[in-house]
């Protein structure tokens, strides 16, 4: 596959993010790879009638999953990450301290 999207992470709202996804295109129906650890065959259903839609399953943060889905071909890449709480990091004069440092709340 070439010049597709590659959609990396999983998004709440799958139906809207690709309906948008082809409204920008246009008439071009352009190819949208997903990337994720799972698809739920609710959220699949939701999605299935657009053309030219796949899901290829794995992570993001392994090569042989981006390999699989493309990512030396893609045209795009969308990176999608779940939200996070924010953390409080001890500085130091060195710098910030290691991660294990650092308190979420």
């Amino acid at each position: 596959m070439k010049n597709h999207v590659l959609v990396c992470g999983n998004v709440r709202s799958l139906y809207h993010f690709i309906l948008t996804l082809r409204t920008r295109f246009g008439s071009v129906v352009r190819p949208i790879v997903l990337l994720a650890p799972t698809l739920a065959p609710h959220l699949w259903s939701k999605i299935a009638f657009f053309p030219e839609v796949y899901y290829v399953q794995g992570s993001a943060l392994e090569v042989v999953s981006l390999r699989r889905a493309g990512i030396a071909t893609a045209e795009k890449a969308v990176l999608l990450a779940k939200p996070h709480k924010p953390f409080v990091c001890f500085v130091h004069r060195e710098g910030v301290t290691q991660p294990t440092h650092c308190l979420g709340y």
